[in-house]
């Protein structure tokens, strides 16, 4: 028995995983993070609109098949997905995130700095390392999933003026999971 429980006391230190995205908690953990965020910068609260759900399911799922975080080219563009849409109306303005999460070594990344494709500083990782710590060992909770997802895109400019925008309404937030990673696909519209 004694060999049985050191085998699944290594496992965890040992094995990287990541904890599963619940879509539908981090849905809901999401719209109270965002709206928080956007009400302590003076904007109205945006709703979830299940409606935009296949649109952002389909995206998230889209990026994990060529393992990339993009926002489509030809047939694929934002654009021509919006316009293929039925439920996004000609003329609507939208928003568009996209990103993955990942549970890279935490040593690692202590070290890293994000920077532009300039070369010049973006942040620091260390308001992230917490939430890469909890999900490497398995014990991040939902909600700061959620925040972890919000976290890099706060720290992004273009991202962080997408979620502060003030004509927006209505959004929706898809997660799809491919090994270690989770694909995040997030559209809000007016």
């Amino acid at each position: 028995m004694k060999k049985l429980f050191i085998i699944f006391l290594f496992i965890p230190i040992f094995g990287s995983a990541q904890t599963i995205v619940n879509g539908d908690l981090f849905l809901l953990n999401f719209k109270k993070i965002i709206n928080n965020y956007r009400l302590l910068n003076g904007l109205r609260p945006v709703e979830i609109d299940i409606n935009l759900k296949n649109f952002t399911d389909y995206w998230s799922k889209e990026m994990s098949k060529v393992d990339s975080v993009h926002h489509g080219a030809g047939k694929n563009s934002t654009l021509n997905r919006v316009n293929r849409y039925n439920y996004i109306k000609e003329g609507a303005y939208f928003v568009e995130n996209c990103l993955v999460m990942i549970t890279p070594n935490v040593n690692k990344i202590k070290k890293c700095k994000m920077v532009h494709s300039d070369g010049s500083p973006w942040v620091e990782y260390d308001i992230l390392v917490p939430y890469v710590e909890d999900s490497y060992s398995g014990k991040i909770t939902q909600y700061n999933l959620a925040l972890y997802c919000f976290l890099l895109w706060k720290i992004s400019p273009p991202h962080k003026m997408g979620m502060l925008n003030k004509d927006v309404k209505h959004f929706y937030i898809s997660t799809y999971r491919k090994g270690n990673l989770t694909y995040v696909s997030y559209i809000s519209i007016n």
